[in-house]
């Protein structure tokens, strides 16, 4: 009696199940809600065009069964996007706010050039001009995450320096976009930097280009 029972309830439920796939299947291939626009907010270096042939498979889909995570696997093979957000709007319409990720730097890496983001990730070179004129790295990208964070920490003005270069002795020079050239040493480079901030707009200095704190407790002006 018991067997029976379970297999009925089985054919009962691989029947349930059947018939709601083939609904699902019925009310996709009918025209409803189907998708005519899609909307990207928030992008300001990925273009509109591009992110809409990544999703071209979408219009005319139902909007009421569009997937978001294969939207979103689909965007992800755009360096460039942190996080995306979806919202359906009925009847016919796709709203993506993008994130992009923060370009920080250029570098050269294996005889290529990439971009760095805030977070550390390099990203592969594009054309952009809203990049034009982003500093330099010259030397070991994965050092540079930690002490780029040191110097937003001490409030340095990112926006003044033009290169960055890192020697294997694990130190960096900083080369500002008025010519002053500022070597760092390789341990509590932070108090050179604090130092830096304080005399760089002082007159007295003003005839230096290059400040030179290699030498513990010592700064060298040329």
């Amino acid at each position: 009696m018991r067997k029976n029972l379970t297999r009925i309830s089985l054919i009962s439920l691989f029947i349930l199940l059947t018939t709601y796939q083939t609904n699902v299947q019925k009310i996709e291939k009918r025209k409803i809600f189907p998708i005519k626009k899609i909307v990207f907010l928030n992008n300001s270096i990925l273009k509109k065009e591009d992110l809409l042939n990544k999703l071209d498979f979408l219009f005319n889909k139902n909007l009421l069964f569009a997937d978001k995570k294969k939207i979103i696997r689909s965007l992800s093979e755009f360096d460039l996007i942190s996080s995306a957000k979806i919202k359906k709007i009925y009847p016919s319409k796709l709203r993506i706010t993008i994130q992009e990720k923060q370009i920080i730097a250029l570098i050269f890496k294996d005889n290529k050039k990439f971009y760095m983001s805030e977070d550390g990730n390099l990203i592969k070179y594009f054309s952009a001009e809203y990049y034009n004129g982003l500093p330099n790295i010259f030397g070991n990208a994965d050092q540079f995450y930690a002490f780029y964070n040191s110097l937003i920490k001490a409030n340095f003005d990112i926006s003044e320096i033009d290169s960055y270069y890192y020697f294997e002795s694990n130190r960096w020079d900083v080369l500002m976009k008025n010519k002053d050239l500022i070597k760092l040493p390789g341990l509590n480079y932070q108090q050179s930097i604090t130092n830096y901030k304080k005399i760089k707009d002082d007159l007295k200095f003003v005839n230096y280009k290059i400040f030179d704190y290699r030498i513990a407790d010592q700064l060298i002006l040329k």
